[in-house]
């Protein structure tokens, strides 16, 4: 079973290099700690994925899928500025709750020039409903819409 799956991720990541996909990974510091997976797909448009812990009101894991779209590059200086916009969904699943929601976000940052590593700060709310788990109530959340900035630091390769 291991030497299978060390074989099923050396081919997916023959592959994808094979076809000059961009990937990076990274982390992002919020309202917690997450680990940041990109997949760049068409042009500066690209997949994110996010996987942590939280330490807002209730400790728990959180995921979150998010599409971005490039908004505009900028090229004050050596280097890469850009604007980015996504949208997707948000997870949240804590002791006595679980948050089901959409999530958007806007993301200013740069990329350097002779170095594949991008650094940005970033704005994304969530909002839905927070599932109550063992007897715990069931509300509509919406404080995720005024804290959830955040900065990231990427490596694409």
């Amino acid at each position: 079973m291991r030497k299978l799956s060390v074989l099923l991720v050396v081919m997916f990541a023959s592959i994808a290099m094979a076809n000059g996909q961009q990937w990076g990974i990274g982390g992002r510091l919020t309202n917690g700690a997450q680990v940041v997976g990109q997949y760049v797909y068409a042009g500066d448009n690209y997949l994110e994925a996010r996987l942590g812990v939280g330490w807002n009101s209730r400790f728990g894991a959180e995921l979150s899928l998010l599409h971005y779209w490039n908004v505009k590059n900028w090229d004050w200086t050596p280097g890469n500025w850009f604007l980015d916009i996504g949208a997707g969904a948000n997870t949240i699943i804590s002791k006595n709750h679980m948050f089901l929601g959409a999530q958007v976000s806007g993301k200013f940052g740069y990329t350097f020039e002779d170095f594949p590593l991008s650094l940005s700060a970033d704005f994304s709310p969530a909002i839905g409903p927070n599932i109550g788990l063992r007897g715990a109530e069931s509300t509509f959340r919406t404080e995720g819409l005024f804290y959830n900035f955040g900065i990231s630091c990427v490596y694409r390769f």
